[in-house]
């Protein structure tokens, strides 16, 4: 199978250190409870921060120094040595080296050549047999570019409106190495 695997919020823990710096930066003291919007700024708890929430992926070097979710390093190598071949599709902020960051980081955890990683916005576009990503609006995207390929997500306060489009709802983002055992198990075999 080939398999085509966002990187933030999967593979990444984003979400700890941005509430963190959210706290640090503003004295919002949100949890990942109250992310039911993939939008941050849209949600009640960060209203009074706007847009500035999203100054946190701007930062140099960010994604270097973010870890990985428990589980998901693991399953990713499970996947591999089952004989599939896993792909990275992942957006990556406007700052300068963010990408370059992206890249680094998928190396240094998982030895990944940057010819196994398509920086870009529209995963859509790439097709796959199995699609691994937590975002509402690229999990509905990919479903109607390819409704014969099969869609992975961890469930997440925010993308609970889509877990009826996937093919498999990996529980739950507060147990990532639950869900990545959870896709290894369903789709880890040839």
């Amino acid at each position: 199978m080939i398999v085509l695997c966002d990187l933030d919020s999967i593979v990444v823990d984003l979400i700890t250190p941005w509430l963190a710096w959210m706290k640090a930066a503003y004295g919002v003291d949100g949890k990942l409870s109250d992310i039911v919007n993939y939008d941050w700024h849209n949600n009640v708890q960060f209203k009074s921060v706007g847009p500035r929430c999203y100054d946190f992926l701007q930062q140099p070097g960010l994604f270097c120094r973010l870890k990985p979710l428990p589980g998901a390093l693991e399953g990713i190598k499970a996947l591999r040595e089952a004989g599939h071949t896993v792909l990275f599709a992942t957006a990556a902020a406007r700052s300068p080296g963010a990408a370059s960051d992206k890249l680094t980081w998928l190396d240094a955890y998982l030895g990944v050549s940057r010819k196994d990683v398509f920086i870009c916005h529209r995963k859509e576009m790439i097709k796959a047999d199995l699609f691994i990503d937590d975002s509402p609006a690229n999990i509905l995207a990919y479903r109607k570019a390819w409704p014969e390929s099969k869609i992975a997500t961890i469930s997440y306060p925010y993308n609970q409106g889509v877990l009826g489009v996937v093919d498999v709802v990996a529980m739950d983002c507060y147990h990532t190495g639950v869900a990545w055992q959870m896709m290894v198990e369903l789709f880890g075999s040839k």
